[in-house]
């Protein structure tokens, strides 16, 4: 895949984890979270940019994870990083709707 694919294919990532977010879909949630670990794995440290952001959205999703289950265990009373990681995500869905495509890592 070309690094504008990897590009898109992080921001449609990123996109869909903070619409899920956003209509309070955890089941969406988790499953965007976990296609985002999954992606990163796949394309770790090739070098590029385009890489470098899927490595990131990678590192949101993990940390968003643990955060979670943090949260759900009662370890700590609210989602821990929230703010960055919604912070995060929004940087990395800046590419247009329009223009992202379904993309896989090869």
């Amino acid at each position: 895949m070309n690094p504008s694919g990897k590009i898109a294919e992080s921001a449609t990532m990123a996109w869909r984890i903070l619409t899920a977010m956003q209509a309070g879909d955890l089941a969406g949630l988790e499953t965007g979270r976990a296609r985002a670990e999954q992606a990163a794995a796949r394309c770790q440290q090739q070098g590029s940019d385009a890489l470098e952001q899927l490595e990131l959205l990678g590192a949101v999703a993990v940390k968003m994870r643990q955060s979670i289950s943090r949260f759900h265990r009662h370890v700590t009373p609210h989602i821990e990083g929230a703010e960055v990681h919604v912070g995060l995500l929004r940087h990395l869905a800046r590419e247009p709707a329009a223009t992202v495509a379904r993309h896989s890592c090869n």
